[in-house]
């Protein structure tokens, strides 16, 4: 179906017109979801117009960009604003697929506890495309392991510092970033901290689209807002590698609320992108590694299960599919054997699930530990997906959803978790 005539309009005089920002705003309220990518796309071909300025900063240089451009109105219909993002990222699909080779990589270093080899690749993704929520949150991390407390304060201390050109946004939830990546700061500690946090803010006045936002940002016990148009336009300046990341959140937690045709738009908008861990929700094909290893599970060969699993944990150990399978395998094998890095994250993720497949004295700590984990990394899936499996082992308080999300998204094909 061709672009309406009053859109057409729209482009054609938009360089004429110097409030671009509100032009382009108006322009998407008025599309039909099937003229959203149309219009991106020939958008994107003015000459004249700074693309910069049109996809506001999609890798940002320095942290002082991160979030600085002026957003776009909502249009007021979640699933144009979807599709809207969508497309923005399909004009950087080669980009955000170097970016999830690079976090593959990461990913791998830091689970096997290479900080060194984890904190050249974190600045080898600064250098290609960026600042963003998703660097901020593993920097933290990796200054303090590497450094110390002090060097993660002195981090956090330059951006929030007066003079300091951050956005205000950025700065204010850096210091929660860094709160729950302390060392003494407990997920019921944190999660209490920030309802208190909250209800200031409720107090104060603040708007409910911003206190919907902030809930999502920083409230992550489990939370996700009913309207996610807060979210979507208050995300729609940060980086692009945010924006991606953001955008399967969203789509995991509402695929069974959009409708089959704007789904299908978004999906045809992420086509390009090769991201494993998200396979399912963006309807790709998923290597099926679980189904031979299942095989020689049920048939009691469990040393050769422990062997094959070790082999593609040591290349991606955020697998996180396959860890019940080597618990399992182990605890019928009866074997304490640790071949990971001792006090890496990958022997304390499956040690502690060992203690709660097990039901030890230590289930309550493990928990409570992994749980922690899955917090600090919670811009990355395969957190969400260790917090999803920690809540399907746990006997108590457990979180449906999660666990409804985590089969789905992570073990469909798993006759162990049928």
């Amino acid at each position: 179906m061709r672009i309406q005539k009053h859109v057409l309009f729209n482009i054609a005089n938009i360089g004429k017109n110097k409030k671009i920002n509100n032009t382009i705003s108006y322009a998407k309220g008025a599309l039909r979801t099937d003229e959203v990518n149309e219009y991106i796309d020939k958008l994107l071909q003015i000459p004249y117009l700074n693309k910069e300025e049109i996809l506001k900063s999609p890798f940002p240089k320095t942290i002082e960009e991160l979030g600085q451009k002026k957003i776009y109105f909502s249009s007021g219909d979640v699933e144009k604003e979807l599709i809207w993002n969508s497309r923005f990222i399909f004009h950087y699909s080669g980009e955000i697929n170097q970016f999830i080779e690079e976090r593959n990589l990461f990913n791998r270093a830091i689970l096997l506890g290479f900080y060194d080899q984890a904190n050249d690749i974190l600045t080898n993704i600064e250098e290609k495309f960026g600042f963003s929520y998703w660097l901020i949150e593993n920097k933290i991390f990796l200054l303090q392991e590497l450094f110390g407390l002090e060097k993660h304060k002195e981090y956090i201390h330059s951006i929030k510092k007066d003079d300091s050109k951050v956005s205000v946004f950025v700065k204010y939830f850096v210091s929660y970033i860094s709160i729950k990546m302390e060392e003494n700061v407990s997920v019921e500690k944190y999660n209490l901290r920030i309802s208190e946090v909250i209800q200031r803010e409720k107090d104060s006045f603040a708007s409910e689209n911003l206190i919907e936002y902030m809930k999502y940002k920083l409230y992550l016990k489990e939370y996700f807002p009913v309207d996610v148009l807060p979210v979507l336009v208050f995300e729609s300046n940060l980086s692009m590698i945010d924006r991606y990341c953001n955008l399967i959140r969203i789509m995991r937690n509402m695929e069974n609320e959009i409708s089959d045709y704007s789904q299908n738009l978004i999906i045809d908008n992420l086509a390009d992108i090769k991201d494993d861990l998200s396979a399912r929700i963006l309807k790709k094909n998923v290597t099926k590694l679980v189904l031979p290893i299942l095989d020689k599970y049920t048939k009691g060969d469990y040393d050769q299960v422990v062997k094959l699993c070790s082999q593609e944990l040591e290349r991606s150990p955020y697998l996180v599919d396959l860890y019940p399978i080597y618990i399992r395998a182990h605890i019928r094998l009866n074997s304490d054997d640790q071949i990971w890095p001792e006090g890496s994250l990958l022997s304390i993720i499956l040690n502690g699930l060992k203690d709660m497949y097990l039901s030890t004295s230590k289930f309550d700590e493990a928990y409570s530990n992994l749980k922690k984990i899955s917090y600090i990394f919670c811009n990355n899936e395969w957190a969400w997906q260790l917090r999803g499996l920690i809540e399907d082992v746990s006997n108590y308080n457990r979180n449906d959803k999660l666990i409804k999300l985590y089969k789905k998204h992570v073990q469909p094909d798993n006759p162990l978790y049928v």
